[in-house]
């Protein structure tokens, strides 16, 4: 009875000191998740205001609300994931957090939005690790890199940007318009076809079709189930896709006006249909890319109805492969 109870004194003194160790642990964590969050938004307010702004004003980067909203979906449903690999190796985190912090005052006090937006990120990835550990790292990454593709590019660079894809949409669309007999003199984004002129305008570049697809391409290779190299095809392809879709529309209307009496002073790229023929050629592509089969259907049955994945058929497709 002595011995017995002389065990249980032990094991109850045991408990009493493991406890307050727990709490102070998650107390540490807790005041580490508060005042980071709260010192990145305090620093980078003027940032984030910027990032609102510009996807609410430009169409360029209006598909930011979309994967802003698709990331706790995609939270939630690798949720289990993230527990089971949970564990204790947190400080990388804390390292994480450590520089985002330095990055989002210093580009506070240069006033460089992109260094704001990138520091809130990366602070909310070390937040992230410093709960969970390093273990669900290969789930929290893919998901910091869609909202990093969401980031405006600065002005500056955007406008070197779409100097340069309009001028290479343009030299492509003069090699198109070539290919018909045509004959064609290009200056700088201006294509002389003689009798008249077709300017390329700055909403031709194609910027606000690439940007989109490239985090729609991002999303899908997230979603699918195919080797790495297939999900890097199709990211990569978005930029080389938008603009040999741009260039061929300006050829095809360059061979139109010259086959027709209508006249095109100026290519337009305000049509619903031209972009729909993008992101419909990019979808074909996609599907080519990945194949069918290799969807990971238990996403969408899951969202729909709720049910846990390990409950859920594994999916195959009767199409054959290519």
């Amino acid at each position: 009875m002595t011995v017995l109870y002389a065990g249980k004194r032990a094991e109850g003194a045991n408990d009493a000191h493991k406890l307050p160790t727990f709490l102070a642990s998650r107390g540490w964590v807790a005041a580490v998740v508060v005042l980071s969050l709260t010192f990145v938004v305090l620093t980078g307010r003027d940032g984030l205001f910027n990032l609102y702004y510009r996807w609410g004003h430009e169409d360029e980067y209006g598909y930011g609300f979309l994967a802003v909203a698709l990331v706790p979906l995609f939270l939630w449903r690798r949720w289990p994931l993230v527990r089971a690999l949970s564990n204790d190796t947190k400080w990388p985190g804390l390292a994480l957090v450590a520089v985002a912090q330095l990055a989002a005052v210093l580009g506070a006090l240069g006033e460089s939005y992109v260094v704001e937006q990138i520091a809130f990120i990366l602070t909310l990835l070390g937040i992230a690790v410093v709960i969970f550990g390093t273990g669900p790292i290969r789930v929290f990454l893919p998901l910091a890199v869609l909202l990093l593709l969401t980031i405006p590019l600065p002005f500056t660079l955007q406008a070197i940007v779409t100097v340069k894809l309009q001028l290479l949409s343009t030299q492509i669309g003069e090699a198109a318009i070539r290919l018909f007999g045509i004959p064609v003199f290009v200056e700088g984004n201006v294509i002389d076809l003689g009798q008249y002129k077709l300017q390329v305008a700055e909403a031709c570049s194609g910027l606000r079709y690439l940007l989109p697809l490239t985090a729609i391409s991002f999303i899908l290779a997230y979603l699918y189930k195919a080797p790495l190299w297939k999900k890097a095809i199709l990211v990569a392809s978005a930029a080389p896709i938008t603009i040999l879709i741009n260039s061929f529309r300006i050829a095809v209307i360059a061979v139109l006006s010259t086959t027709s009496a209508r006249r095109w002073p100026k290519v337009s790229c305000t049509s619903s249909k031209d972009g729909l023929s993008s992101y419909l050629v990019r979808c074909c592509w996609a599907w080519r890319c990945l194949h069918l089969r290799n969807f990971d259907s238990r996403i969408l049955m899951s969202i729909r109805s709720g049910v846990a994945e390990s409950q859920l058929p594994v999916w195959r497709s009767q199409f054959p492969s290519a």
